[in-house]
């Protein structure tokens, strides 16, 4: 009786299995899953979350200092606060356009990026990506994935790659 049995996927498989891989990790599904990605960071970051670290646990992002509550006041009033926002909530949505800069695109095969378009401001010279490194500099670090998204990520791959090799 033998006491293992080596399993061979690629020759059980033959070509499905790479076919059906390249074709989920292809660089359009790619721009899908980092779309999806950039839609939860922002939605987790309007709420008021971030991960400190790459693959971290969810945190709240650091409170607002008094000075910017008293801005923020000032441009509520102004009504150029966005609505997304109050003026003692600190998520990073003062006027809701660094957030609104987020894009996920696919780069080739099996690799993505979540990156901010570097778009000027309407309010000053600065460009996002100079607000966003100010920001992430300032302990508010809004790009890095939490443990849960990463998982989450992997699932949605794993089911479409499922799907594939099934339909094959």
């Amino acid at each position: 009786m033998a006491k293992n049995k080596k399993v061979d996927l690629k020759k059980l498989l033959g070509d499905k299995f790479d076919s059906a891989f390249k074709k989920t990790l292809s660089k359009s599904n790619m721009s899908t899953y980092m779309g999806e990605l950039a839609e939860t960071v922002k939605v987790r970051t309007r709420l008021g979350g971030l991960a400190e670290k790459d693959q971290g646990s969810k945190s709240k992002i650091k409170p607002l200092k008094p000075s910017t509550i008293k801005y923020r006041q000032y441009l509520k009033k102004k009504g150029e606060l966005s609505g997304l926002t109050t003026p003692k909530k600190s998520n990073l949505t003062m006027t809701g356009q660094l957030l609104d800069a987020l894009t996920g695109k696919g780069l080739r095969v099996a690799i993505g990026i979540i990156s901010v378009k570097s778009t000027r401001r309407k309010d000053r010279d600065l460009k996002n990506s100079d607000v966003a490194k100010y920001v992430s500099d300032q302990g508010r670090p809004f790009l890095n994935l939490t443990s849960k998204e990463v998982k989450e990520l992997a699932q949605n791959i794993k089911r479409d790659l499922v799907k594939l090799l099934r339909k094959k």
